[in-house]
């Protein structure tokens, strides 16, 4: 069901279809009253929160921009140091601490790993029963939106069928009204043009 319903600005089963010419009419007044940008947010909307990252997401994310690599991620954090080739012992503190790092998201990464294929089915199993709760409550309501569409339209239908004979007979009537008062200017207008003529002819036998 599209979450936006079509609407007719006439009555489809009393007044005639509008004429293509009045269509592309109305709907090139539409298209100039509308603002010549979408991209603004709407006066309602709150304004949109500040984003506030810390330093190491800031870094990371300035990283991934600049990067022009395939493969954005530093995957050498993941690998295996190599040993260094000098004997100081800054080097050597350096290379313990990025193995040790290494060994520990080894080690958790593991654990996951093994916590997934133990309980990752059941969670898997939860989370799809989960959706078909929220999917089988969604129809619910749209079956319902839509047997209240169709209630609201069938009394509308009723409505107008109703009132289509007197709506007919009142659009005669005022047809008939409009051709009368064309035909009441018409001879008002002979008889104006009558009188004139007898005062030119009276102006010229005096």
């Amino acid at each position: 069901m599209p979450l936006i319903q079509s609407s007719q600005d006439h009555l489809p089963d009393i007044d005639s279809p509008p004429s293509p010419t009045s269509l592309s009419a109305a709907k090139a007044l539409i298209a100039a009253s509308l603002p010549s940008t979408t991209t603004d947010l709407h006066p309602s909307l709150p304004p949109l929160k500040e984003s506030n990252f810390t330093p190491a997401l800031t870094s990371s994310l300035d990283s991934l921009s600049a990067s022009t690599s395939p493969t954005p991620l530093d995957l050498s954090r993941y690998e295996a140091p190599s040993a260094p080739t000098t004997q100081d012992a800054e080097s050597w503190t350096t290379a313990l601490r990025s193995a040790a790092l290494n060994s520990t998201y080894l080690s958790s990464r593991a654990t996951n790993l093994s916590l997934l294929e133990t309980f990752g089915r059941n969670a898997w199993l939860v989370s799809n029963a989960q959706l078909e709760d929220l999917l089988r409550d969604l129809e619910r309501d749209v079956k319902s939106a839509r047997e209240e569409l169709e209630g609201v339209e069938r009394e509308r239908r009723e409505r107008m069928e109703a009132k289509k004979a007197e709506v007919l007979e009142l659009e005669r009537a005022w047809r008939d009204l409009v051709g009368r008062g064309i035909e009441v200017q018409v001879a008002a207008e002979k008889v104006r043009e009558e009188i004139l003529a007898r005062r030119r002819a009276g102006a010229r036998e005096g």
